[in-house]
């Protein structure tokens, strides 16, 4: 199945010193890529990958932008800054379960059952807590500690 991939040209942000920085996706971008509500994407910038980051909605208008923010060690490593105008691709992360989670989940009946009786934002925030691991021994330790949550 091809991903739909978007471009466009934005500008790194920031509202206050003490808030992260941001780039605005135009509402036409999002919709190309089918987003309803906060979700996964991933993408380049001036042609520095990104990983796995949150887009969300700005407000509950139909027409409203989305936003995708930034962590100061990201821009340092991407030589970004406050408004600088980024080249901006992005396409929907996966939303498959890491393998090992996957794994862990299909050895135990009872888990998944309180796997699927999660909310669509604790099964989101834990799958994508093991996709950030970079090891695979990281990524198991922190299926284990999900699993024993489970419990």
């Amino acid at each position: 199945m091809n991903t739909p991939r978007v471009t466009f040209v934005a500008e790194l942000e920031r509202k206050h010193p003490k808030l992260p920085v941001y780039f605005v996706v135009p509402s036409a971008k999002a919709q190309a890529l089918k987003l309803r509500s906060t979700g996964i994407v991933e993408g380049t910038v001036n042609g520095n990958l990104i990983g796995r980051r949150s887009i969300k909605k700005w407000d509950a208008e139909e027409s409203s932008p989305w936003f995708v923010e930034f962590t100061s060690p990201f821009c340092k490593k991407a030589g970004i800054a406050v408004g600088d105008k980024l080249n901006v691709a992005l396409w929907s992360a996966s939303t498959a379960l890491p393998a090992e989670l996957e794994h862990a989940l299909q050895t135990s009946p009872a888990l998944q059952a309180k796997w699927n009786a999660l909310t669509d934002y604790a099964r989101r925030t834990s799958t994508e807590h093991v996709h950030a691991g970079k090891s695979s021994t990281t990524r198991l330790r922190r299926v284990a500690a999900i699993m024993a949550n489970l419990t």
